[in-house]
């Protein structure tokens, strides 16, 4: 039995959708008594709508970069919370940067005040996504991520800089403009070690393209796509134009 994770945006869904050979090659991997599933930046449910409206099949969601995980029946495998008075003092010092998006997870669902901006998730115009009431989300204390997009570099730079001391006892990974924050220790990575175990396999693969993936690639010896950031290409083992040509080397 092997295990595949893959990062969603820009690895798995390269455009608007998810071709339907990568679709049908997912099945036939499965079909083989093999797992598949997603590692990604984003919150459980706002992956899981997509994948759900293409009919995409997975045994597995690692969300907010490995801090929430659940099973296909959507089993709460993991969550875990950052401090509440810590991620409150995160987000009043990152709001006041004025960013373009700035938004929090409880672990399945992402709350923010910001319209959902389409450059980073395009596909979501084809998918019905109810944003939460985010000042809820904060009065529970129930926050597994912090996300904030800046389009300018150089604002996020300072941010970083103005939280640098907060955030010693946190993990904090970054893409570009976007800026991710969670429990220390919480990566891709050791999502997939979480899930590996859950499934009891050690025959473990992982494909991804950016800087959040760095983790998860190198400790497992993955694969990236061709179209993936440059310095992913440097440490992966293998390259593939689409999920689709890695899985079929998988089973070849």
């Amino acid at each position: 039995m092997k295990l595949l994770a893959s990062d969603y945006d820009g690895t798995l869904r390269m455009k608007d959708k998810v071709d339907k050979t990568t679709i049908d090659a997912i099945k036939q991997f499965q079909a083989k008594g093999n797992i598949f599933g997603i590692a990604t930046g984003r919150c459980i449910d706002l992956v899981k709508c997509e994948l759900d409206g293409q009919e995409i099949p997975y045994d597995f969601i690692i969300g907010n970069n490995g801090g929430t995980i659940i099973d296909k029946a959507g089993n709460i495998l993991e969550n875990n919370l950052i401090e509440p008075k810590l991620a409150k003092k995160i987000l009043q010092i990152l709001g006041s940067f004025k960013p373009d998006q700035l938004g929090i997870s409880d672990g399945l669902t992402y709350g923010t005040n910001y319209p959902l901006l389409e450059t980073l998730m395009p596909s979501l115009r084809f998918y019905a996504y109810q944003k939460p009431d985010v000042f809820k989300m904060i009065e529970k204390g129930q926050i597994t991520s912090i996300f904030v997009y800046f389009k300018q570099f150089a604002k996020k730079q300072k941010a970083m800089e103005a939280i640098k001391n907060l955030i010693e006892d946190l993990a904090c990974s970054t893409n570009d403009e976007m800026i991710a924050v969670c429990n220390k220790g919480i990566t891709k990575k050791h999502g997939v070690a979480m899930i590996a175990e859950h499934f009891g396999c050690d025959d473990v693969y992982v494909i991804g393209d950016d800087f959040n993936d760095i983790e998860m690639i190198t400790y497992y010896h993955g694969f990236t796509v061709e179209s993936a950031n440059k310095e992913i290409k440097k440490i992966a083992s293998r390259q593939f134009k689409n999920v689709e040509e890695a899985i079929e080397y998988l089973m070849g």
